[in-house]
């Protein structure tokens, strides 16, 4: 079998077998001997190695149940195997397996089609940006994110309380969301009680957090001889500062830099070494879910923490060499070394709770009530404007600026820079511009219920929706800068470059953002003789009124799709959203978006015998009207046995 995965249980020791179905793999002997075996389409085998038996053979059984695995799709659901839309999904198993803050972070390499980029690494704002299968528009290109079916963000949901999230990437899978999904629609279902006895779960994790790769500067000395050759070959004087941007090249210079002896006027900082550090992540998770025939629940509460990578802690920076030899030079240093009576270091703490509870009024009405509440808190230094780009100026003022540039502080214990590099301070810009405190809350709420009309005709049911949702911000902040000198060495003056901005306090609350969700709808779902038929109708309305705004964003829809399969073998299926907003001028407000799509599962046919080659095989023909495309996909699974 060629491809399959080979895995050292309990380690990353691994292979994967070649086009012979063969492999060779050297076990730890620090680890259990046992073989992890598997490949998509087949149920993994745990094999137990025994001394003395280099040669083992191994037959993978093949994993039926995966073909009649339900899928969430858009208003509903489906098995897998009578899919004719492009769609993929993950587990809850997948998400908690990875370490990160945000869940869009978990999805990247996990789902094919789906593209994220992380833009950021500040604690509370380093979620991934996505797109399904590119960018589809010139302007926003993010996916509709749908949480039990109504809009909400994702980034900052508890992994631990999602059950599965489906992405759909072709119109024909989200033509019932109109305009709205044409980049790509991703729906998040979370967890819900099962019946049976009461479950408690408890987990905890603690992670460091660092810079993958950052890049080393040249000491000062290394710079100075470097820049004495260009000039040299640029056919300038090295010795004259106003070819070097005032920087000092002889060589007795870059004896001052390499020693260390007059810091003030030949410094040689690392400002990469000097203010960057390993950040610590912390998560827990506690929840319990069951119930019975009448009452199912599922209640979990998280909470998570998060340390930046930049060094805010003015005691900690105390101690690194480069200070400590100016205030070996100047214990007057230390008057710029003092603590604020604040706190701006990197930092992002999150509590979530969720209740999800579903009630049997009777043996056909069921009602469900969902509340979440997730309340955020991100600090970090002000900097010199609060626009959350300061990570882009500190690496700037990392690599642009040589090490040479300015001391950190000067001999009297005023805060150093230079001409044309005023704001290019590390230490003033994390320890002593001020504070940005913001608290973030969000409310989610869902009312729920589904009435079985299989008294009135089988296989008819109806359903319907509400949910409300608010969310609202806080924040606290002090924005403020000290003066800013540059000392001249030959005239023995202090040049001021910045003037002292006195501290400024601020409290700020937002409005709430409000939205409204309602959505109703009738199912028909019946099976006879091998044909399999389903149906829906739907309505929904939403109503989002923000404070930024001076009109609500008001959007509905009308939507059907109807499902046809024979023994899932011939599958057809056709979607339409009729969707209108009100952010489109009077007579352009409403369109209608539908496709249509027809499968064929060769490997079901029963002149198709089983074969240890091809073990599943579909082949898919879509109209998305939506696009005037005509698409011809063709699903194969080949599987080559030993």
């Amino acid at each position: 079998m060629i491809g399959a995965t080979v895995l050292q249980k309990g380690t990353n020791n691994g292979i994967v077998t070649g086009l012979d179905g063969k492999f060779t793999l050297t076990l730890s002997n620090e680890a259990e001997q046992t073989l992890l075996i598997s490949m998509i389409g087949f149920i993994e085998q745990s094999i137990a190695i025994k001394k003395n038996h280099p040669f083992i053979n191994v037959t993978l059984e093949e994993d039926i149940a995966q073909l009649d695995e339900v899928v969430v799709v858009g208003y509903g659901t489906q098995k897998k195997v009578s899919l004719t839309g492009s769609i993929s999904n993950v587990g809850t198993e997948d998400l908690k397996s990875m370490p990160v803050s945000s869940v869009t972070n978990a999805l990247g390499g996990r789902i094919p089609g789906l593209v994220t980029r992380q833009e950021s690494g500040r604690p509370g704002g380093d979620q991934a940006t996505m797109f399904i299968r590119g960018r589809a528009s010139l302007n926003d290109s993010s996916p509709l994110v749908l949480i039990d079916g109504v809009e909400r963000p994702m980034a900052q949901i508890d992994p631990d309380d999602i059950e599965t999230i489906s992405v759909l990437k072709d119109a024909s899978a989200t033509a019932v969301y109109g305009v709205r999904g044409a980049n790509g629609v991703i729906l998040v279902t979370t967890r819900r009680g099962r019946e049976g006895e009461t479950r408690i779960s408890f987990s905890s994790e603690f992670g460091i957090t660092s810079f993958n790769r950052i890049s080393q500067t040249q000491n000062a000395e290394s710079v100075s001889r470097f820049m004495r050759e260009g000039a040299i070959n640029d056919g300038f004087d090295p010795s004259d500062t106003g070819n070097t941007r005032g920087i000092f090249l002889s060589e007795y210079d870059n004896y001052l830099y390499r020693t260390q002896k007059s810091p003030f006027t030949h410094p040689d900082n690392d400002f990469v070494d000097m203010f960057t550090k390993n950040g610590f992540q912390q998560k827990y998770n506690v929840n319990l879910s069951g119930g019975n025939k009448t009452v199912r629940y599922f209640v979990s509460v998280g909470y998570f923490t998060q340390t930046g990578m930049f060094e805010t802690d003015v005691d900690k920076i105390k101690e690194h060499e480069t200070i400590q030899a100016l205030l070996a030079a100047s214990p007057d240093v230390a008057k710029g070394l003092y603590k604020e009576g604040y706190d701006s270091e990197y930092r992002y703490n999150r509590l979530t709770t969720r209740s999800n509870i579903d009630i049997n009024l009777t043996e056909d009405f069921k009602v469900s009530v969902n509340l979440a509440y997730r309340f955020g808190s991100q600090n970090r230094p002000y900097g010199y404007d609060a626009n959350g780009d300061e990570a882009l100026r500190l690496f700037g003022m990392f690599y642009r600026n040589s090490p040479q540039a300015f001391p950190i502080l000067n001999a009297n214990g005023t805060y150093a820079a230079a001409d044309g590099i005023w704001r290019q301070n590390p230490l003033v810009t994390l320890c002593y511009s001020g504070f940005f405190l913001n608290f973030s809350n969000k409310l989610e709420t869902d009312f729920v219920f589904k009435y079985n009309l299989r008294k009135l005709l089988k296989g008819l049911s109806i359903d319907g929706k509400f949910s409300y949702d608010a969310g609202w911000n806080n924040n606290r902040s002090i924005q403020q800068r000290p003066n800013i000198y540059q000392y001249n060495p030959i005239a023995e003056t202090y040049k001021q470059g910045l003037e002292m901005v006195l501290p400024t306090k601020a409290t700020n609350k937002t409005a709430a953002t409000h939205r409204k969700y309602a959505e109703a709808a009738v199912r028909y779902k019946q099976s006879f003789s091998g044909h399999n038929i389903s149906g829906l109708v739907l309505y929904n309305m939403s109503y989002t009124s923000t404070p930024v705004r001076f009109l609500p964003h008001i959007y509905q829809a009308l939507v059907g799709r109807v499902n046809y399969d024979y023994e899932n073998r011939y599958l057809f299926e056709i979607n339409a959203g009729y969707n209108g907003s009100n952010r489109f001028a009077e007579g352009h407000r409403y369109q209608l978006f539908p496709a249509a799509s027809m499968g064929w599962v060769l490997t079901n046919e029963p002149f198709f015998k089983e074969n240890p080659i091809l073990s599943f095989h579909k082949t898919m023909v879509k109209l998305e009207m939506t696009s005037w495309e005509v698409s011809l996909t063709t699903i194969v699974q080949d599987m080559i046995m030993d």
